[in-house]
């Protein structure tokens, strides 16, 4: 099964997954007003729709509708159609001013469907029609640090998304973790203080939904809305801690909401909005669905490669085949080769340290992209804050370079991963 690669914006990519309607290659395309996926594209009105992407969280957010409609315009003058925005804006204590959607204290929950409130949501979905634009909603925020309360982030995060919002003498919704999220919730149901929670409680999960099935359904019908994204970066770690990272709570979680979804709104697609971490050898929940036949290539005689799972033993494997590609490289350029003969320690094939792949963020990116509900998956690539590099540090080449090889292999292996 061929699944859709696309860009969003500079730092996230996503990659299609199960299609909404299952069709065999040759079938014809739903000719659906809504964005369907199908064969690794994806379609609209029976076509081929090609785009590119960008963010806006803090749309909903502007001061004036005419504020709206002049950012709408300009992103559509900038050949930009699909934008990533805020579909959650919680407070846990009414602001006197500005935005806000949902009111989130003492274990109850408040939607404000005023002029201040959804109204200002509507109003986006709707100018973004008026141009052009398709909306990809987010509906929560994996970080919400608040000031005295929860622990700071780890090193290596960037200045936006470390600074503490409540801290900040920035105005509230200012700073994309500064719209409340999934921490909020954790916060003010009274049970333990932990980020997991969210995932494996019940009461919070009733709690989210609740609030996911209204925002949907107001939206059942807009067909300039691409689809759903679950939550912004979700995972087991934030600025609360996780005692216990298990990535099947996570995978379970995005299951469990990803049908709540589907029921309320058949017709749009669902993503997770998770970073694409791998967990080689992690126990899955989804099977991956049954390997294809390999298809003929256009040229004669040719077939293409069948796709693998992520396991250590294949990225050991490429590890190898990459070190030996650059020891003939080396021979050719006239340089001598260190001598050092290829084989496998323990510490080769212990890839914890590589923190896109070792399970570390309770992200397992293929088992989530298997969930049948998943319209699309995401990937999101940021190489100042973590390793995505399946080879050891090649001293031939400048560490720009290096960076620049790990990101396109990244991309690849989630390009492959697509098509399991």
């Amino acid at each position: 099964m061929f699944r859709a690669l696309w860009l969003l914006s500079l730092a996230v990519l996503a990659v299609s997954a199960t299609p909404t309607q299952t069709v065999k290659r040759w079938s014809t395309v739903p000719d659906s007003p809504f964005v369907t996926t199908q064969d690794g594209q994806f379609f609209v009105n029976g076509s081929v729709f090609k785009f590119v992407g960008t963010n806006a969280y803090w749309l909903s957010a502007l001061n004036t509708d005419q504020d709206i409609d002049d950012t709408l315009a300009s992103i559509r003058a900038s050949n930009f159609t699909v934008v990533r925005t805020w579909a959650f804006n919680d407070v846990e204590t009414v602001p006197q001013n500005g935005t806000w959607f949902q009111l989130i204290s003492n274990g109850t929950l408040t939607i404000n469907n005023g002029t201040n409130g959804l109204q200002k949501l509507d109003k986006v979905i709707e100018l973004a029609k008026k141009h052009g634009l398709y909306i990809l909603p987010s509906l929560t925020n994996n970080w919400n640090p608040t000031t005295g309360v929860d622990q700071a982030l780890p090193d290596g995060f960037n200045p936006i998304q470390a600074r503490d919002s409540s801290a900040s003498t920035l105005p509230r919704n200012a700073l994309s973790n500064s719209y409340g999220g999934m921490d909020a919730y954790v916060r003010n149901f009274g049970g333990p203080q932990e980020h997991s929670q969210f995932y494996t409680n019940q009461t919070l999960i009733d709690a989210f939904t609740n609030y996911t099935k209204q925002i949907v359904s107001r939206y059942v019908n807009n067909t300039n809305v691409f689809g759903w994204e679950l939550a912004n970066d979700p995972r087991c770690n934030s600025t609360l801690p996780s005692p216990v990272c298990e990535t099947r709570n996570v995978t379970q979680w995005h299951s469990t909401v990803a049908k709540v979804v589907k029921k309320a709104d058949p017709s749009h697609i669902v993503s997770s909005g998770n970073q694409g971490f791998f967990c080689t050898d992690c126990q899955k929940l989804f099977s991956r669905a049954a390997t294809p036949a390999p298809q003929a290539s256009p040229a004669p005689g040719l077939h293409r490669r069948t796709p693998e799972p992520q396991t250590k033993a294949k990225l050991l494997k490429e590890r190898k085949a990459a070190w030996k590609k650059e020891r003939e490289r080396q021979k050719r350029a006239g340089v001598q080769p260190d001598g050092v003969k290829i084989r496998e320690t323990k510490r080769q094939s212990d890839l914890s340290s590589t923190s896109g792949f070792d399970g570390s963020q309770g992200v397992d990116s293929e088992d989530i992209i298997n969930i049948p509900e998943i319209g699309f998956g995401s990937f999101q690539l940021f190489p100042d804050q973590f390793d995505y590099s399946q080879n050891p540090p090649d001293p031939s080449l400048p560490a720009f370079n290096q960076t620049v090889q790990a990101g396109l292999d990244w991309i690849n292996l989630h390009a492959q991963a697509a098509q399991l």
